[in-house]
């Protein structure tokens, strides 16, 4: 019944379209794709507010709950990357972060969302980086995806959304 209840209240909060609640909205990516629309359709102006909840996520997210969070941040990145032009400043921002993602080891659930980013930027540099995903287990592994089946999924995953136009 909360999460009911919590899913109408996001519901409400996109709704109202209002700039002061981008915080919070963010703050409820992980409840789903419908919280990640919401964020992006602020476009561009919800690129600061993600960088300030994917900094504090760290310290106001359970450990549990952190990829699913912050993979629901970098998808929703995504999601605006595709769907709006993004200043200059802004892009550039989103490939350096998105080139960080996809450098260092994470959970395998933000490397996907990384897959995703590079993919939406259309970054040459970025885009090479996921066909050594999609092609190399061992760049998987060096990710930090030590499961066989997760480092699987990822290399699926970057297979299918480079198969994507």
């Amino acid at each position: 019944m909360a999460g009911h209840y919590r899913l109408r209240l996001i519901e409400t909060v996109i709704a109202l379209h209002d700039q002061a609640a981008l915080s919070e909205l963010c703050r409820a990516v992980d409840v789903g794709q419908r919280a990640e629309k919401g964020v992006a359709a602020f476009a561009e102006a919800a690129v600061p507010v993600i960088r300030a909840v994917w900094d504090e996520s760290h310290t106001t997210t359970p450990s549990l709950g952190i990829g699913l969070h912050r993979s629901g941040l970098v998808r929703t990145l995504a999601l605006i990357a595709t769907q709006s032009v993004v200043s200059p400043t802004t892009r550039d921002w989103l490939v350096a972060f998105d080139r960080q993602l996809l450098s260092v080891p994470s959970d395998w659930l933000i490397i996907e969302a990384g897959i995703d980013l590079a993919v939406s930027l259309k970054d040459l540099d970025l885009i090479g980086r996921v066909r050594a995903i999609a092609s190399d287990v061992n760049q998987v592994v060096a990710l930090g995806v030590a499961a066989p089946e997760d480092a699987e999924h990822v290399q699926k995953h970057a297979t299918n959304r480079l198969s994507q136009p």
